[in-house]
C-alpha cells in the first residue's frame, strides 16, 4: 500500500526542494523532467554521456507534484525542457491521480478519492483512472507550460513536447480527430461517448462492424484494451484486463497475460466495468501476418523523419511486446511490400510529426492491412522511443539520434 500524507498533494518521501537550476547563460541549460530511477532518465542520461554531454538537470515529478507551481518557478532562462513520461512509480501515479480529482469532479466524471488512492493505487497491476491520471498530468505540467511561456516571446524556457502536444497525444479520441481532419489514414471509429455494453453493440450494428478495438480514451501500453468480435454464431474477446470481485464491486487489474472470453454476459460485465473510465472505439484492421503471427509497426520519427522501425509479432491480435508480443527486424514485412506501399508509411510518418510538430519524437504504431497495399495508425505515443537495444547503421540508438537532432539545430 502506498502510504502518503494527507496534508499535502501526496508528496513522494522522496521529495525535497529542487536545486535552483541557475540563471544559466547561452547554450540553454539541458533539463529532464522524470521520475528519478526511472529507465527513460537512464538510457537518455547515457546518451548525453557517450555524446560528451552533462547530464541534463533533473526536475523530479515528485517534486512537480508536491508543489507544481513552486517547483516551475526554479527554472531559469534560457532552458530546453525535456518531458518524459512519470512511469510507473506508485508515488507518482498516486500524487499525479490526487491532481486528477478537482477536475474529475468538477465535470462528473468516475474518480478515485483521496482515501481510495491511499488504500489502491499501490496495489500490484490495478487499472487505474486513466482519466484522472490524464487529468493529474495536465495539471502538474500545466505549471510548467506557464513558465514557458513567461519566459518570453520566442519562449526562453523551450518545452519538448510541448505542453498541448502531451495532451493531445494522451487524448485517443481528441488525437484521432487532429489526425483525420490532416488527411491521415485511420481506423473507422465510434461515435463518442460509449458508454456501456448495450451501447456499444448497438453502436458496431449501426456502423456495421463486426469486429472493433475497445480502448480507454486516456490509456496506455495496451491498457484496459479489448479485442471484440461478434457474428450470428456469438462473440468473443480477448482482454488485456482480469476481473476480480470486490466488496466495492468488480476490481479491475492489467494483466501481462491475454484473457479470452466467448459468454455476452461476461463481456457484458467487461465494457460496463470499463465504460465509466471513457472509451474510444474503433474499426479492427486484419493485420498483416508473416509465419502464422499477426504484425505491425512501431515507428519511431526524429526531427520529423521515419528513423527506427521495429516489427511485432503476436499470436493474439493484440502485439505490444510486455504482453508476449516477439520483436522483429521490420525489413521481414517491408521487404513483402512494395517499394510505394513502404514509401507511403514514410510519408504518412512525416505526416503526422507535421500536425504534432511540438515533439522532437514521436512513437507512431502502424498496422500494415492483409493484401499489404494499405496502412494505417493505430496510436500515436510521445513517450514511445523506449526500444531497447534498437540502433540505427551507424549504432545510435533513438536517444542518440534525438541529441544528434538538437545539437545540431542549436
Amino acid at each position: 500500500m502506498t502510504r502518503v500524507s494527507a496534508t499535502s498533494p501526496f508528496p513522494s518521501e522522496h521529495t525535497r526542494p529542487m536545486t535552483p537550476l541557475g540563471a544559466a547563460r547561452r547554450p540553454a541549460q539541458a533539463v529532464i523532467v522524470g521520475t528519478a530511477g526511472d529507465p527513460r532518465v537512464a538510457a537518455y542520461q547515457a546518451a548525453r554521456a557517450r555524446a560528451g554531454l552533462a547530464a541534463a538537470a533533473l526536475l523530479d515529478y515528485r517534486d512537480l507534484i508536491a508543489d507544481p507551481e513552486g517547483t516551475a518557478a526554479h527554472l531559469r532562462a534560457p532552458a530546453r525542457v525535456r518531458i518524459e513520461s512519470p512511469g510507473r512509480d506508485p508515488q507518482v501515479l498516486a500524487g499525479l491521480l490526487a491532481h486528477g480529482i478537482a477536475t474529475s469532479a468538477r465535470l462528473g466524471l468516475h474518480h478515485w478519492s483521496r482515501d481510495q488512492i491511499e488504500r489502491q493505487a499501490g496495489e500490484r497491476g490495478r487499472l487505474l483512472p486513466p482519466r484522472q491520471l490524464y487529468f493529474g498530468m495536465a495539471r502538474v505540467l500545466s505549471a510548467l507550460a506557464a513558465r514557458a511561456r513567461d519566459s518570453g516571446t520566442p519562449p526562453a524556457i523551450a518545452l519538448v513536447p510541448d505542453f498541448a502536444t502531451i495532451l493531445r497525444a494522451f487524448d485517443k479520441t481528441a488525437c484521432h480527430r487532429h489526425l483525420a481532419a490532416a488527411g491521415v489514414p485511420l481506423p473507422r471509429t465510434l461515435p463518442s461517448p460509449v458508454a456501456s455494453f448495450e451501447a456499444l453493440i448497438a453502436a458496431t450494428r449501426a456502423a456495421r462492424l463486426s469486429r472493433v478495438f475497445v480502448k480507454l480514451q486516456h490509456g496506455s501500453a495496451a491498457a484496459g484494451t479489448v479485442a471484440l468480435a461478434t457474428s450470428r454464431l456469438g462473440m468473443s474477446a480477448v482482454t488485456t484486463v482480469e476481473q476480480v470481485p470486490a466488496g466495492d464491486g468488480i476490481r479491475l487489474y492489467n494483466t501481462r497475460s491475454l484473457h479470452r472470453h466467448t459468454s455476452p454476459a461476461e463481456i457484458a460485465r467487461l465494457v460496463d466495468a470499463l465504460a465509466p473510465h471513457g472509451l474510444h472505439v474503433e474499426a479492427w484492421i486484419p493485420k498483416a501476418n508473416i509465419d502464422g503471427r499477426i504484425v505491425d509497426l512501431r515507428v519511431v520519427t526524429v526531427a520529423g523523419e521515419p528513423v527506427f522501425r521495429v516489427l511485432r509479432k503476436s499470436r493474439h491480435p493484440i502485439t505490444n511486446l510486455h504482453l508476449g508480443g516477439e520483436r522483429a527486424d521490420a525489413a521481414g514485412l517491408l521487404a513483402r511490400m512494395s517499394a510505394r506501399a513502404v514509401a507511403a508509411i514514410d510519408d504518412t510518418c512525416r505526416a503526422v510529426t507535421r500536425v504534432m510538430p511540438g515533439a522532437l519524437q514521436l512513437g507512431i504504431d502502424i498496422a500494415v492491412a492483409t493484401g499489404l497495399a494499405r496502412h494505417y495508425v493505430l496510436e500515436v505515443n510521445v513517450f514511445g522511443d523506449l526500444l531497447k537495444g534498437v540502433t540505427d547503421p551507424r549504432g545510435l540508438d533513438p536517444y542518440d539520434v534525438q541529441l544528434r537532432a538538437t545539437e545540431q539545430a542549436a
